[in-house]
């Protein structure tokens, strides 16, 4: 705690809330006294600030969606931040920001724009008085923060989502490489059943019936593991056997197909009736 003390600027809000919330509740600061100074977004009596969760990644690009999500939910418990939603179109999930009474005291502020302090100097731990300044409100140097680091970030201006167009998710990008990711992933460091993945999918792709989603290719090694029973020869024979049919599937083995059958087993059948023969 004496380290975080000792960090100035959002020390002691750091100290209050944690390190990342005080990260993330300095940037909400700045645009929240960028607004009030201006008169910008004035709704119920608090000025507000706006942003989306992919414009916050890009002001905050070594943290995720999930992560951010996470810190703005814990400063909002926490009565650091109240949200709001003030789009006019109601389909427009952008959330409003404005910080809580006991932030802005932390910042030395009021909600109606007065100084707290007698002094001016911000209510902080005794290590970070030096960053106090006295004789007025230290409102102008409450900023320092990562924004030292980089070009105040300008706030998005709310839309209205496209007509038609796809509800936004976190679902992983699907496609011809993602089905590929799965199957490495499958073969993991065995280079010989990767070969044989990557052929049955060539043959497939040569049939203009291409293995190109991530489903497919979970359904593929699913299969393999069904009707192999986990065993890695198994699962290479049921491959050479798609592979040499041009099947689109795997199928059980017959007796004579399986690993270690001797040659000509009985009761093997001279034609395969999945094959059409002319």
């Amino acid at each position: 705690m004496r380290a975080l003390e000792r960090i100035g600027g959002y020390g002691h809000v750091a100290v209050q809330y944690g390190l990342e919330e005080a990260i993330f509740l300095d940037s909400i600061m700045y645009w929240y006294k960028e607004n009030r100074a201006n008169g910008r977004n004035y709704r119920d009596g608090r000025w507000w600030t706006y942003n989306s969760v992919s414009a916050l990644t890009q002001l905050f690009p070594w943290w995720s969606a999930k992560q951010l999500r996470r810190i703005s939910e814990s400063c909002r418990e926490r009565g650091a931040i109240l949200v709001g939603n003030y789009n006019e179109d109601q389909r427009d999930r952008t959330l409003w920001y404005t910080p809580g009474d006991e932030l802005l005291e932390l910042y030395g502020m009021t909600q109606t724009g007065g100084c707290i302090c007698p002094n001016g100097r911000v209510d902080s731990p005794e290590q970070a008085s030096m960053f106090a300044q006295m004789g007025k409100c230290n409102i102008e140097h409450v900023s320092t923060s990562v924004q030292n680091n980089m070009d105040p970030p300008l706030p998005p201006k709310p839309s209205a989502p496209e007509k038609n167009a796809a509800p936004k998710t976190d679902k992983p990008p699907d496609g011809p490489e993602a089905a590929e990711a799965v199957l490495d992933a499958y073969a993991g460091g065995d280079q010989e059943l990767r070969e044989r993945l990557r052929e049955f999918c060539e043959k497939r792709r040569r049939k203009k019936k291409p293995l190109d989603t991530r489903r497919m290719a979970n359904i593929l090694t699913g299969r393999l593991d069904r009707l192999s029973g986990g065993d890695r020869a198994s699962k290479l024979a049921l491959l050479d056997n798609a592979i040499l049919h041009s099947w689109d599937s795997v199928y059980p083995l017959k007796d004579d197909e399986k690993p270690g059958a001797p040659p000509g087993s009985a009761g093997a059948p001279l034609w395969d009736e999945r094959v059409m023969y002319i």
